[in-house]
């Protein structure tokens, strides 16, 4: 019996009319269907004979008579129009035109006052739907963008500002408005709306040489002329086509798709520069509904021009915002200022100057990878920059020359990342040969990072324009000499990241190791800033440079969560001969413990002038 059962079960589901009621036709309601829900996820294709009624009858588009009373823009129900009504209610295109349908939803209690106030009718509505689908973050092949999709150019001139911060091409109510605009002047151009539809897809030029050409604004006679685009004329007779099922969805089998709940929202100014994600988090909203609502955000911060910014929020959310924004409002928000590269200069120095990160300027301003070319304008916080000493090491070769030039000066340009002579020369209109001459460089060789020009610049050369530092802070070496390479090594290895040269005055007492440990570093880093020589005499009175670790410590919270066993123990310099047994049993600990401290794995050797900690 249980087999008999089985194969009755089976035949059943072969046979899905057997099992399912004429109640059990599915609803197009984005993927949350409510009939067939035993069934329909096992055999999506089976579908009773009163389920397939309506796309049986939109397969026969000759039978279908639908209902054009009302429409307030020129429709013809021709053979060329029914065949692409027959596309969009059949296969894919059902699919396609269901999931328009029920975004309409979101957007048209929103945009049908908007075309109301400017005369224009509200099948309009019908030319969103097949731009975007009614998607804000609709993008084409050719670079429109929005539910509307305007062009850049076009968008401009009908008021859509885009910028940095905010690109309103994808604002719902101002596109609508500047849509509406748009097509009342299209149509009062061409009189006739398959024409105006056909303009809003080529252009106004691609139009009108055909009417005055032909002496007539019948699109017909022109598409039969072939005198207008095939694709505007396609696209016009799409409108029409979308048009008329959008007013007859139930006769094409559209009456059950549940559109999606309009969008409700109120406006509330805030002030320019607030973060979007922490607005979010304060009003206990998810961040992509806030930007669904502002989706012509392009930073995620409200523009820092201004005073205010009209900012969309669900409207149970504005009275708790308003109050957040009173104690804001003590605070100084976050405002960007402009700022333009120098040459020369990188992302992390800019960075570094501005306490941030440098991910956090290549969001801020979209950039994309590598490094921006010297005059681009970028975004920086408003805020004081540092004006500290710099922390890169920056070598400079003395070629044993002394140079006069009565109209020109002296300067210092840092090698920060990798250029050449000629690009160097070219910036600063001076001969790579001289470039070479007073630096004792070899023009084949290339430039290697944390050297440091002499450059002598034409007295009305713009020097803002230009990374340039001062000659305290450039550690001089003899040109093509050991130490010279010495130095340069230091400066391009690891160990000098986040340096800070530091002076220090000999004191009584005072050798390489004294300092060395004093401060935490290597004999050969302080051997590298002070000329790269292997020895360096220490003379009572004199001043020596030292490369300090300028890494900031953690403060507040990130302080009090470091862990205590990180905060106790002392620092050792290694010195040459030591190993961890030798220095485990100085200190009278375990090997393991040493270890473990310091995350030495196994394998792992010491090195001269290398800081570990000794636990307590």
């Amino acid at each position: 019996m249980v087999g008999l059962e089985l194969l009755t079960l089976l035949i059943g589901l072969a046979q899905p009319s057997a099992f399912l009621t004429p109640d059990a036709a599915p609803v197009f309601c984005n993927g949350q269907c409510t009939g067939m829900t035993g069934l329909s996820h096992l055999m999506p294709s089976a579908l009773t004979t009163r389920q397939r009624e309506p796309e049986a009858r939109a397969l026969d588009i000759s039978r279908v008579e639908p209902d054009l009373t009302g429409i307030q823009i020129d429709v013809t129900l021709n053979q060329a129009v029914r065949q692409t009504i027959r596309s969009l209610t059949t296969g894919r295109g059902r699919y396609i035109f269901a999931s328009w349908y029920a975004r309409m939803g979101l957007y048209e209690e929103m945009m049908r006052p908007i075309l109301a106030r400017h005369g224009m009718p509200p099948e309009l509505l019908y030319i969103c739907m097949i731009e975007s689908g009614f998607s804000p973050d609709a993008v084409s092949r050719a670079g429109a963008i929005g539910p509307w999709q305007f062009m850049k150019s076009t968008g401009l001139a009908y008021g859509l500002r885009h910028d940095d911060w905010i690109d309103e091409r994808r604002d719902p109510i101002k596109s609508t408005d500047a849509a509406a605009r748009y097509f009342k002047k299209l149509y009062k151009r061409f009189g006739s709306w398959p024409l105006a539809f056909a303009a809003y897809n080529a252009g106004p030029g691609a139009i009108v040489g055909p009417v005055r050409r032909n002496g007539t604004n019948d699109f017909w006679r022109l598409t039969a002329l072939k005198a207008i685009p095939s694709g505007a004329s396609r696209y016009a007779i799409k409108a029409m086509a979308v048009t008329i099922i959008g007013r007859n969805a139930q006769l094409y089998g559209f009456g059950p798709v549940r559109k999606k709940p309009p969008i409700k929202q109120a406006v509330l100014p805030v002030p320019g520069g607030m973060d979007i994600n922490a607005i979010a988090q304060s009003i206990g909203l998810k961040k992509s509904r806030l930007n669904e609502l502002n989706p012509e955000l392009r930073r995620g911060y409200t523009p820092p021009y201004g005073n205010e910014y009209n900012l969309r929020l669900p409207p149970n959310k504005v009275s708790l915002l308003r109050s957040k924004l009173i104690g804001y409002e003590k605070r100084k928000s976050i405002v960007f200022t402009p700022y333009h590269l120098k040459f020369g200069e990188r992302l992390s120095d800019i960075a570094r100057r501005y306490s941030i990160t440098r991910s956090a300027l290549v969001h801020y301003n979209d950039l994309p990878p590598g490094e921006p070319n010297a005059g681009t304008e970028i975004l920086v916080p408003r805020r004081k920059p540092k004006t500290e000493q710099s922390t890169n090491i920056a070598v400079l070769q003395d070629p044993g020359l002394a140079f006069d030039y009565p109209h020109r000066t002296l300067a210092y340009f840092p090698i920060r990342r990798y250029l050449s002579l000629e690009e160097i020369g070219a910036f600063f209109n001076i001969s790579p040969g001289s470039i070479a001459m007073w630096n004792g460089l070899d023009p084949t060789l290339p430039l290697q990072r944390g050297m440091v020009l002499r450059l002598y610049l034409s007295k009305d050369f713009d020097r803002s324009k230009a990374l340039l530092i001062p000659a305290s802070q450039t550690t001089p070496v003899d040109a093509g000499t050991p130490g010279a390479q010495a130095a340069l090594r230091f400066a391009n290895s690891g160990r000098a990241k986040n340096r800070r040269l530091k002076s220090h005055t000999i004191r009584r007492g005072d050798n390489l190791w004294k300092l060395a440990r004093k401060y935490g570093v290597s004999r050969e880093s302080i051997l590298a800033v002070n000329g790269g020589r292997k020895k360096v005499r220490l003379k009572v009175g004199a001043t020596i440079r030292i490369p300090i670790n300028y890494s900031p410590k953690p403060r507040g919270k990130a302080a009090r969560k470091r862990p205590k066993a990180e905060m106790r123990g002392r620092r050792y310099v290694v010195r040459s001969g030591d190993t961890l047994w030798k220095i485990a049993k100085r200190f009278g600990i375990k090997l393991r413990t040493l270890k473990r401290k310091n995350r030495i794995r196994k394998g792992r050797s010491l090195r001269p002038g290398q800081v570990i900690m000794i636990p307590r």
